[in-house]
């Protein structure tokens, strides 16, 4: 019968038990010993597992399918600033501009798929910082922590700060923009507090992702529909052409033009979580 050696994993009565169950002549212990090892690693990992399938009563965090991860990854990857690409081809250049984005869109494309072969070789890695974690240890973890919580607080200002626009544009600037950003805070804070699994924020990720298909359009179709901008000056002659190269630009108004191309893209940050 197997015993628990120094510097083994323990072994409890049951497993002994089902060891004698499998070997009952105490033949070919060697392998009996290998089952009860991986056995023993597949137990220790569901007890590391923090978002386990429910048990009991209470919230299924593996709720999410195959069509609301996808829109999930699709939400977190187009709505961050998708409206804003097309100043940035304006400032650089057509042809510089669109050569930049391609290669951030290769970029991004080739971090998504390695993030989910990583996500798929390690499965109880659930964020950026516990990977950071597994490959430079505690220092790297905390560092990545907190640089992830100002890139998502960024993020987040952003939103609310976009929200406050929209508002302002709809109601044609009735109160301050600042009581605005109020708003949009507490409506956030409070559909965060209310949403513990992302299977429920995948079902508004369809809802989210529609709105923001309808605005592109709505931006493509009016800048193409209309002869001038609605706010541009009447009477003065606009420049339509496209530049298929800026000249004399500033060295911050590049560095900005990229920046906002970039962090259009930066949705592959949350794949971990999804």
């Amino acid at each position: 019968m197997p015993t628990a050696g120094k510097g083994d994993i323990k072994i409890s009565e049951s497993k002994i038990k089902h060891a004698n169950e499998l070997c009952p002549n105490n033949d070919d212990l060697s392998s009996v010993g290998a089952h009860l090892d991986l056995e023993a690693s597949q137990d220790q990992l569901e007890e590391q597992e923090v978002f386990q399938i429910a048990k009991q009563d209470g919230p299924n965090f593996r709720g999410v399918g195959t069509y609301g991860a996808a829109i999930l990854i699709a939400k977190s990857q187009l709505a961050l600033g998708v409206l804003g690409l097309p100043a940035t081809l304006n400032t650089l250049g057509f042809l510089p501009g669109l050569i930049c984005l391609c290669c951030l869109c290769f970029l991004c494309t080739y971090t998504g798929f390695t993030i989910g072969k990583f996500r798929n070789n390690h499965p109880h890695i659930y964020c950026i910082d516990d990977a950071a974690y597994m490959l430079f240890g505690k220092w790297a973890r905390e560092l990545m922590g907190v640089a992830f919580w100002i890139f998502y607080m960024l993020c987040y200002g952003s939103a609310v700060l976009a929200i406050s626009i929209a508002f302002n544009a709809l109601t044609e600037h009735p109160i301050c923009t600042v009581f605005w950003v109020v708003i949009a805070a507490v409506i956030s804070i409070m559909l965060g507090a209310s949403i513990r699994t992302m299977k429920v924020l995948s079902c508004l990720g369809y809802f989210a992702m529609s709105s923001i298909v309808v605005a592109v359009w709505i931006v493509a179709v009016a800048c193409l529909a209309q002869d001038e901008p609605a706010a541009a000056p009447k009477g003065e002659p606009i420049n339509k052409m496209i530049r298929v190269a800026s000249q004399g630009i500033p060295f911050k108004k590049i560095a900005s033009a990229v920046a906002i191309q970039s962090f259009s893209l930066n949705g592959t940050a949350s794949f971990f979580s999804i």
